[in-house]
């Protein structure tokens, strides 16, 4: 038998048909059309809040949005902000961060870049705000108003209107149809419901009037949510099927679990528990069978509020790293040479202020800050200089 034999012109004729074939067989073999969307997404960072970042004052601890890659490293600090900030949420591209900060006796929606560039308040209100979740297109946020109802808002905070009263906690089903939430049911618990995207259409699909029912979660495919169950202190890691049926208890742990976030890809469910060695709270990851649970953030600071980033389709650049003001002492020098110190220890000049002293005339007396204090980078030093006995 002779072999097949094919000349350059007709060698070069095949190759586009041989790629395209290879092309069609690959798109058939990975998955095509009949496969979810969520086993298409790509696991990207968790956001979380975290109270064990920089301080802008030395006895307060502030809570800020963190990021973290899926296994607990590159823990970074991306809000760097005196307000207290919660509750973060992905956008579905990857690329922003919605949050909830204090505004003075207030809270307010932000949005932010994923590294924590351009920070905007996007709501602006005289009421508290919190718990934001992006509709899937990524066109509008839905978020809760003092825990009793929730709105919604453009991406850019337009167009702000309630949506659903009574509810909190809202989480938008990956097609876009549906928003789950927490609703109070008398005499006094909370049950998961479901609503259309218009509001209309509740249905109560946890019906469980013994335990607390929040923080309802969709996976990627949209075919379940999982939640938090519960009874007195003490809260569990619940998944269910999109119609209430099939509730299963995923931690039965006696330590307090919550805010429960699907991977992109629906294998695994971070969530935060107060398991840490000193009770404090954790971040911690399990399969979605609710096997093999791990810890990782593993720091004495209180870690919660995950929620998972799918993989952006461009890469973005990561956060940078936090810097620091470690306050220098500035004690018995010009004004001028504690201003270039005090800046160059990653601080900022704050009040100066004169007093008589027997000090030479223009030395700095006193210092607001303790020398050696680590604080966040651009914290004001203040100083108190001599203007001599005169």
């Amino acid at each position: 038998m002779k072999g097949l034999v094919v000349d350059d012109k007709s060698r070069a004729r095949v190759r586009p048909l041989v790629a395209f074939v290879i092309a069609v067989a690959l798109i058939v073999l990975g998955g095509g059309g009949s496969a979810s969307a969520g086993s298409q997404a790509a696991n990207g960072r968790l956001a979380f809040v975290s109270d064990g970042g920089c301080r802008f004052a030395p006895s307060t601890r502030n809570d800020e949005v963190f990021t973290m890659a899926p296994d607990g490293t590159g823990k970074t600090n991306v809000s760097r902000n005196a307000g207290a900030d919660a509750g973060p949420a992905w956008s579905p591209d990857g690329t922003r961060i919605a949050f909830g900060r204090g505004v003075g006796v207030n809270d307010d929606i932000f949005v932010m870049s994923a590294a924590g560039k351009a920070q905007r308040n996007l709501t602006k209100t005289r009421q508290d705000e919190a718990e934001p979740d992006w509709s899937p297109d990524g066109a509008r946020i839905a978020y809760d108003v003092g825990g009793m109802q929730i709105f919604v808002a453009n991406a850019d905070g337009s167009a702000r209107q309630c949506l659903i009263p009574g509810g909190f906690t809202p989480a938008w089903s990956p097609d876009g149809q549906k928003i789950a939430f927490a609703l109070t049911v008398e005499p006094a618990n909370h049950e998961i419901f479901v609503a259309n995207a218009d509001g209309s259409g509740l249905t109560n699909l946890t019906n469980n009037p013994g335990y607390d029912d929040t923080t309802p979660a969709w996976s990627s495919d949209g075919t379940k949510i999982a939640f938090t169950r519960t009874l007195g202190t003490a809260g569990d890691i619940f998944v269910m099927n999109a119609d209430g049926s099939g509730q299963t208890n995923l931690t039965n742990d006696p330590a307090n679990g919550g805010e429960p976030t699907w991977s992109p890809d629906g294998t695994k469910i971070a969530f935060s528990t107060n398991r840490g060695a000193a009770g404090d709270s954790e971040i911690f990851v399990l399969n979605a069978d609710g096997s093999n649970p791990v810890n990782l953030t593993r720091s004495p600071a209180n870690d919660t509020a995950p929620d998972w980033q799918a993989a952006p389709a461009t890469p973005v650049a990561p956060p940078s790293s936090e810097r620091v003001c470690r306050v220098p002492r500035v004690i018995g020098l010009r004004v001028g040479a504690a201003r270039l110190r005090i800046r160059t220890a990653g601080c900022a000049v704050g009040r100066v202020s004169y007093a008589r002293s027997r000090r030479p005339r223009g030395r700095v007396t006193r210092q607001t800050l303790r020398p050696g204090v680590r604080l966040c980078f651009g914290v004001k030093v203040g100083v108190v200089v001599s203007r001599g006995l005169r």
